[in-house]
């Protein structure tokens, strides 16, 4: 079929209304190419089809004469439109990761609403913070030393950390070593988050200086309700009003001290702190989700300003 003919055919299924095609699944068919007013147009010999498609952002040429056509520009009105909806998806999904995180606070302090025994926080857990070690002291290998930043998640990681000597660590800061078990507090730079040694790598390992080791402090304590209890209003806002430090605010043991709790019965302990941990876990569930989600939007995003930048945006188009 020749260019006119083409052109002939493809003027009267336009005009009888036909319902845009996607492009033919056909490993590169021999085929005739032409643009039509922003419209592809494909005719394939083989089945005497005649195939209308709109082109999408990217296409990838086949060889042949089609590896000259180029994708019909995107209006600038329909690029905008992309991109508001873009950033509101976006938006919406942040929404919802601190609507989780709501959640599981509201809980919390609605739980402990009820407990009217207050006790000092030391008769509950035995708290240790981690050594002040100097640079020189970092070997390439060793024993890991856990910072600050291997408390982001509710498990204790090795991110970011640096080794200690083995012989050392045995003489000078043995007791620091960690236990299988741990609840680790930062009371440094994002103070507050709590993370727990569930790692055999972990293991052995010592805190830096600005991570607070805490333990029971005598049997029947349950260490998934003190998680509870200080991630509680009450507990940021004493906690709050006794930090040190006027650019990085921190915390310790002193403070620590002068921190009162509600403490509850067994039973209940294990009610509150169950479902603490339960909630938390949906919420970093969702807030996982929801990180490779805005992940892949904000890869969207970038594609459609390239697609501006690379002239694909018909800006005749924007209406003044």
């Amino acid at each position: 079929m020749d260019r006119t003919k083409l052109a002939q055919a493809v003027g009267e299924k336009v005009r009888a209304g036909p319902a845009e095609l996607a492009a033919p699944a056909v490993r590169n068919p021999p085929a005739i190419d032409v643009c039509w007013h922003q419209v592809r147009v494909v005719h394939l010999p083989a089945t005497g089809e005649i195939a209308v498609y709109r082109p999408t952002i990217s296409v990838i040429p086949g060889p042949g004469p089609m590896s000259a056509v180029r994708s019909a520009p995107m209006p600038a009105e329909l690029l905008d439109f992309r991109l508001r909806k873009t950033d509101e998806a976006i938006a919406a999904h942040r929404r919802l990761e601190r609507l989780a995180r709501r959640r599981v606070q509201a809980y919390v302090d609605q739980a402990l609403a009820g407990v009217s025994n207050m006790v000092p926080l030391r008769y509950v857990v035995r708290y240790r913070e981690g050594p002040g070690i100097v640079a020189a002291d970092f070997h390439d290998s060793g024993v890991p030393l856990v910072r600050v930043s291997g408390l982001r998640t509710r498990s204790v990681s090795l991110q970011g950390c640096n080794f200690l000597d083995e012989s050392k660590v045995r003489s000078t800061w043995g007791k620091f070593r960690l236990r299988m078990g741990d609840y680790l507090l930062s009371a440094s730079a994002s103070t507050g988050q709590v993370s727990i040694v569930n790692s055999d790598h972990v293991v052995g390992a010592v805190p830096y200086t600005g991570i607070i080791v805490l333990r029971p402090a005598r049997r029947g304590i349950h260490m998934p309700y003190v998680e509870a209890l200080l991630a509680s209003s009450g507990f940021v806002r004493q906690i709050d009003q006794l930090k040190a430090g006027m650019g990085m605010q921190h915390f310790g043991p002193t403070h620590l001290a002068q921190i009162r709790v509600p403490w509850s019965d067994a039973s209940e302990q294990k009610c509150i702190g169950d479902n603490y941990a339960i909630l938390l876990q949906e919420a970093s569930e969702i807030s996982e989700r929801v990180r490779r989600v805005v992940a892949l939007l904000e890869e969207r995003r970038l594609a459609l300003i390239a697609s501006a930048v690379s002239g694909q945006i018909d800006a005749t188009t924007v209406r003044e």
